[in-house]
């Protein structure tokens, strides 16, 4: 989703002025605007002055590498969304590791080939705009949560006042309860829209930081497929070779010694057993990688989707946990340290993706109470009769007069346009339908929500036609 009407900006960090020369021709040409930066600290000084859109950044410069640059730019939430291209001579495949490890995005290997560097450039500026664009598609999906949020503020005051109308009218018990029933199905049905609302929020909230993670493998298997295509033309000169083997083999030439030593040297520089055993390694890595994407999707989709988690059946509560750390974790990894310490647990009769929608939240409240470097506990447990979940983090506590309002619909001690004030109240009804208990505990130690999860707490719905319940 590129914008044609935007001048993208690239810095070039490299300290070889005749290196930066170069890169900085090229770009122009391409119409991109570009900033110098001759060393690691100059580069983080002038990505914070001029903001820009993708960073060429050498890994061997005189103080800080620029593997140590990429991974101070990726801790920092300002600049952890700008894509990073190394552009260094070492083109080995522990540097191409350790660049994708600190979070950089691609490699090229000196000297610049200008049509492939014209590709990477482009392909990376798409892919900030993209994020871009989900940036400011949740900046409006929130504007949207917030108007719908009032909307339903002015009904939920005008229902209690119509209820306290009822009252002072003393009506007939028969239409009391008439009118009760009927704002119950508005009630129940709100109830739904502005659950999904809340959710579909929080989606928007993490869709970018998603992408981000997603792009961390695909970079690791582009990576890959260029090492695959270096093996490839190792194993093409040695059958050219073994062409020739054949061809004197078939022809009787004279020329059979000279060959065989060809073989020798080239086996001299190209060991196939190391071949073949890097070869393997990368498709498994590269199979992983993939792997990780699609688990990603998997589990951001079974959220989102209205319909997901809305039967209940036997479903393990610590599978429910790691989705929601799955969904938030690259908004929290960089800012807390989370700790799980979770217990085997039965299997209960639950909607699954509604408790991984309790979950999910709690634990985004959490990394917001903290400050850098806090901690986020999320611990399962069984006692007797329930499965225990606890979520602890070391933050700034809630004050003690708010301690009790916090699952008020619409109470939240955020700033406005922060928070819905929703997400609490929300939890505290979807606990409830489990049967179950939620319970917070704050003080200047920070805080602690516990959810008990009663075993027998839901009756399963009847699975569809040929299905059978399953977690």
């Amino acid at each position: 989703m590129t914008n044609n009407s935007k001048t993208h900006k690239v810095l070039i960090a490299d300290d070889e002025e005749s290196n930066r020369r170069i890169l900085e021709t090229q770009l122009q040409l391409l119409g991109y605007e570009t900033v110098l930066a001759v060393d690691g600290n100059d580069a983080i000084e002038k990505v914070a002055s001029n903001s820009p859109d993708l960073i060429l950044l050498d890994i061997m410069m005189p103080g800080m590498d620029g593997f140590e640059v990429c991974m101070i730019l990726k801790a920092d939430l300002k600049t952890a969304m700008i894509p990073v291209l190394f552009v260094t001579a070492l083109d080995d495949k522990e540097s191409r590791h350790r660049g994708l490890e600190v979070g950089g995005n691609d490699f090229l290997t000196k000297p610049v080939d200008k049509f492939e560097l014209m590709l990477r450039v482009k392909n990376l500026l798409e892919i900030k705009d993209y994020q871009d664009f989900i940036v400011d598609y949740n900046r409006q999906l929130e504007k949207e949560v917030n108007k719908k949020t009032s909307e339903i503020q002015a009904a939920y005051d005008s229902l209690k006042v119509a209820h306290d109308k009822l009252i002072d009218n003393k009506l007939t018990l028969e239409k009391k309860n008439a009118l009760l029933e009927e704002a119950n199905r508005d009630l129940v049905d709100t109830r739904a829209q502005v659950v999904q609302s809340e959710k579909m929020a929080s989606v928007g909230l993490l869709a970018a930081g998603v992408a981000h993670e997603i792009n961390n493998p695909v970079g690791y298997v582009k990576s890959n497929l260029n090492s695959l295509k270096d093996y490839a033309d190792d194993l093409r000169g040695l059958l050219k070779l073994h062409g020739s083997l054949m061809k004197v083999k078939e022809d009787g030439a004279s020329d059979l010694k000279e060959i065989l030593k060809a073989i020798e040297e080239y086996s001299e520089n190209v060991s196939l057993e190391e071949l073949v055993t890097d070869i393997d390694e990368i498709v498994a890595e590269s199979i992983e990688g993939m792997d990780r994407v699609a688990d990603i999707v998997k589990s951001l989709k079974d959220y989102s989707h209205q319909e997901s988690g809305a039967v209940a059946k036997h479903s393990d509560i610590n599978e429910c946990l790691e989705d929601a750390i799955k969904l938030c974790w690259h908004e929290i990894k960089y800012k807390v340290k989370l700790i799980k310490e979770l217990g085997e647990l039965p299997r209960i009769v639950c909607r699954s993706q509604q408790l991984c929608q309790v979950f999910l939240n709690l634990i985004v409240n959490a990394s917001h109470a903290v400050s850098d470097d806090g901690k986020i506990w999320v611990k399962s447990y069984p006692n007797e009769n329930y499965v225990v979940v606890e979520i602890r983090d070391n933050g700034h506590g809630i004050p003690a007069d708010k301690l009790g309002k916090i699952f008020d619909p619409f109470f939240t001690t955020k700033v406005q346009g922060e928070g819905t004030g929703l997400g609490l109240s929300i939890a505290y009804g979807i606990i409830e339908e489990h049967n179950g208990i939620i319970e917070v505990d704050s003080g200047e130690w920070g805080t602690c929500f516990t959810i008990h999860l009663p075993y027998e707490g839901m009756e399963a719905d009847e699975a569809p036609c040929g299905q059978e319940d399953g977690g």
